[in-house]
Formats: C-alpha cells, sequence, structure tokens
C-alpha cells in the first residue's frame, strides 16, 4: 500500500484529527486513512452520478408547448 506524507498541515487540524481520532478509537493514521476513504467514496459516487446525468444534458431540448399542441390538435381532429 502506498504511503502519503503531509506537510505543512495547520496545527488546529492535527488537533482536530487526533481528537477525532480518540474519540473513535482510532489511531491518528487509522482515522485519516477511515477519513480519506470516505471521501473517496463520496468523490467516486459524484463522479458517477455526473457520467450518468451528462449524456442526458447533451440531448436535444423537447419542446413541450408542440407536443400539447399536437396532442390537442389530434384530439380535436378525432373528436369531428
Amino acid at each position: 500500500m502506498p504511503n502519503i506524507h503531509l506537510r505543512e498541515l495547520p496545527p488546529a487540524t492535527v488537533e482536530i484529527l487526533k481528537f477525532s481520532a480518540e474519540e473513535n478509537g482510532r489511531s491518528l493514521n487509522a482515522e485519516l486513512v477511515n477519513l480519506l476513504n470516505e471521501e473517496a467514496d463520496r468523490l467516486r459516487r459524484t463522479l458517477d452520478f455526473r457520467a450518468n446525468v451528462r449524456p442526458h444534458k447533451l440531448r436535444e431540448a423537447v419542446d413541450l408547448e408542440a407536443l400539447i399542441r399536437a396532442d390537442r390538435e389530434d384530439r380535436a381532429a378525432r373528436a369531428i
């Protein structure tokens, strides 16, 4: 498993991470791994969602007024 080295982390950030690790019964390293895994999963879901939504946005816009007008005209022609 690759290692990551963090530099220039603000002291306040380190303190809150240590507090969170202690509250969750984990080492600081385990807490960071957990937080990074959770964020990676969130990002993966976001990217999957965007990949599925983007093709729909590329579709040609539907003229709803024209569809409704055509439906009404068709119904009126059948009623006669």
